[in-house]
């Protein structure tokens, strides 16, 4: 996928479109790759993880980090 140089969903979804997608990619990878799937991000090799799966702290450590930086 990186050799597609597609820097986001919205490339990956014209590039889906179009006759440059061989039969044997899915459209829809998020779907075919649940079980794996991270981000559009991550498949496309751009770093981003805005939709995907991401680990956040506990509640009470982001709670404690809140409270130090005194945000109302």
């Amino acid at each position: 996928m990186k050799s597609l140089n597609l820097k986001s969903e919205k490339e990956w979804i014209k590039y889906t479109k179009s006759k440059d997608k061989p039969i044997n990619i899915p459209t829809s990878p998020k779907q075919f790759y649940s079980k794996d799937w991270i981000s559009i991000g991550d498949l496309l090799g751009t770093g981003t993880v805005a939709y995907g799966k991401k680990e956040y702290l506990p509640f009470k450590e982001v709670k404690k980090i809140v409270i130090n930086l005194n945000i109302q």
